[in-house]
């Protein structure tokens, strides 16, 4: 659990940091931030993001809303591929991914749209 802390605690750090342009409390306020959760819903990675949801945006200036959002599929590549080409990177998407998906490339990487070098900047 202390590894899947510190991996939304870099997220969100990373996310904040795409703000910076503007006031981060008026940069949040009034908006909804989506958790894409790269597993089932009702799994444990599920029911530890809804429960990191139920409290993370009481931490960020601005308070805004959040919606969680599951992204099965692939051992977590469909979300990373997701993360990596389409989501917006204004701040507003976190994402709670297999630790293991940076290495994905380097072993087999059937099918992976993303590049493991810049996964520390979209995260």
């Amino acid at each position: 659990m202390r590894g899947r802390t510190l991996h939304f605690a870099t997220v969100f750090a990373l996310s904040v940091m795409s703000a910076r342009a503007q006031d981060v409390e008026g940069f949040y306020k009034g908006r909804t931030m989506t958790l894409i959760v790269s597993s089932d819903v009702g799994s444990g990675y599920d029911a530890y993001a809804r429960l990191l949801a139920r409290h993370i945006t009481r931490h960020v200036p601005g308070r805004p809303g959040i919606v969680v959002q599951n992204m099965p599929g692939a051992s977590s590549l469909n979300a990373v591929n997701y993360i990596a080409n389409i989501a917006s990177r204004e701040g507003l998407v976190i994402s709670d991914t297999d630790s293991t998906m940076p290495f994905y490339t380097l072993f087999e990487g059937a099918n992976s749209r993303f590049d493991p070098r810049r996964l520390s900047s979209l995260f």
